[in-house]
């Protein structure tokens, strides 16, 4: 069509800036329409090391992530219900970037949450989700040294935590006895990455105790948070520290620490700070009773010589450590001897959870404290439920999903409230008002302190 043609009917050439935005539009979306999904989203913020830790009981977490940027918060509601709350974090320079810290509280038990990152330039990371347990009746999963020096160990690391929680989909929370990274020549930084990157750290509530070969690693100490710490050497990770989960208490010891007596002063405040605990466990990393080579060794004898009478002071129930890179299970000890039959402590030694090392035995013929030992040479991890009855331990290979073992420790009738007595028949009924009446988050301790009210009245 000409241009007089054009005038004729009354029509005008259009401007050419008009034609060039629709070109550009039409561009625009031709490149939109060949991106994934959310593609043309704002940027995502890019961290690094996420991890949630428990917080100082079940109703309490905390985020830790590392980035680029100089501020962050932590933003989270119940799946699907409502806006998110932001938290603000806890922001300290490390390196060439930050990490951040927020503690979150008040979480209700057995519920499904949501939460996202957020930087200080309003980015934000994908959309995470956990799920709280309940503090009357949980589990929850224990490896033993992850040790990662190389990117193969991290692969099987990765495939040791996604059989853990593909099976045990309802664990609560996951511990450590230590030694997350190998620090071999120095390359604790590429060590962490592997550690920190199965996405089950970013939905699984952890606790990790400290290990030789991460003692003394700042990023150890910036990277977790650690509840109810007690300084007990100079160094930055030389620190005790305990949690409460319902009627558990978990203290973990930083066993590169050989002060029995500071070991004390914190086992001491710990248990007079949670009195009513029905159960209590504790993780350190170099294990007292186990079959690998470390056993016979002149540290671990001196150990053995004075931290079980810790233990059965405070009455423990259960010792989680790791170390000497093989499993052993020992009989039911006190006074660093063989229990009474109804009495004593269980030691527990997991094998590695990577498969960065196995340790063959020490001697041809199991030692005299073990009840089992053994060394499948494949990565292993642990899963404990409890109840205020009963704890049971059960260990799987991660490979073929075998278990290798079980166990499971009573606890005095009396003292749970489910004998046939005066005493257990009124605690078992106080219980039952408990459970009709008060919530997940205070039941298991208000049931706990109603027992040991029974028992001095009644018995």
């Amino acid at each position: 069509m000409s241009e007089n043609t054009m005038q004729k009917r009354g029509m005008t050439k259009p401007p050419e800036r008009i034609i060039s935005a629709i070109l550009i539009f039409s561009l625009f979306l031709c490149i939109f329409s060949c991106l994934p999904s959310g593609a043309g989203a704002i940027e995502t913020l890019s961290c690094q090391n996420l991890v949630i830790s428990l917080g100082g009981n079940e109703r309490e977490l905390i985020f830790s992530w590392a980035d680029d940027q100089s501020s962050g918060k932590t933003a989270l509601r119940e799946a699907g219900k409502g806006s998110f709350i932001e938290y603000e974090a806890a922001t300290s320079a490390f390196g060439a970037g930050y990490i951040h810290k927020t503690t979150v509280g008040g979480l209700k038990s057995s519920a499904s949450y949501e939460y996202k990152l957020i930087g200080a330039d309003k980015t934000e990371s994908e959309v995470f989700s956990f799920k709280t347990g309940s503090p009357s009746k949980y589990s929850f999963l224990a490896v033993g040294d992850p040790q990662i020096a190389s990117a193969a160990n991290g692969r099987i690391w990765r495939a040791t935590l996604s059989a853990a929680v593909t099976n045990f989909p309802n664990a609560a929370f996951l511990i450590g006895t230590g030694d997350q990274v190998d620090n071999y020549r120095g390359n604790s930084a590429f060590e962490y990455a592997e550690f920190f990157s199965p996405g089950e750290l970013h939905s699984l509530p952890t606790a990790f105790a400290v290990g030789n070969h991460d003692n003394g690693l700042s990023l150890h100490a910036k990277s977790f948070y650690f509840p109810n710490t007690a300084a007990v050497g100079p160094g930055a990770t030389n620190f005790d520290f305990w949690f409460r989960y319902g009627s558990t208490l978990f203290m973990v010891l930083d066993s590169n620490v050989s002060d029995t007596e500071a070991h004390k002063t914190f086992l001491d405040g710990a248990v007079k700070a949670n009195s009513d605990a029905v159960w209590k466990i504790v993780i350190f990393h170099h294990s007292l009773y186990s079959e690998g080579p470390h056993s016979v060794t002149a540290d671990t004898k001196d150990r053995r010589n004075s931290w079980p009478f810790l233990f059965d002071e405070i009455g423990a129930d259960l010792i989680i450590s790791g170390h000497d890179h093989c499993y052993t299970r020992t009989h039911m000890m006190k006074g660093n001897k063989i229990a009474e039959e109804g009495s004593g402590t269980l030691y527990i030694t997991l094998n590695s959870s990577s498969g960065s090392k196995y340790y063959d035995f020490a001697a041809a013929a199991p030692a005299a404290y073990s009840a089992v030992r053994g060394q499948s040479r494949a990565p292993e991890f642990s899963v404990i439920d409890v109840n205020d009855a009963e704890l049971t331990i059960s260990v799987y290979r991660a490979d073929t999903m075998k278990m290798t073992d079980t166990y499971t420790i009573a606890k005095d009738p009396v003292q749970t409230g489910t004998g046939t007595g005066v005493a257990a028949v009124s605690a078992a009924f106080l219980a039952a008002i408990a459970a009709a009446v008060f919530p997940d988050a205070v039941r298991s301790s208000l049931t706990a302190a109603l027992t040991r009210t029974s028992q001095l009245i009644f018995s």
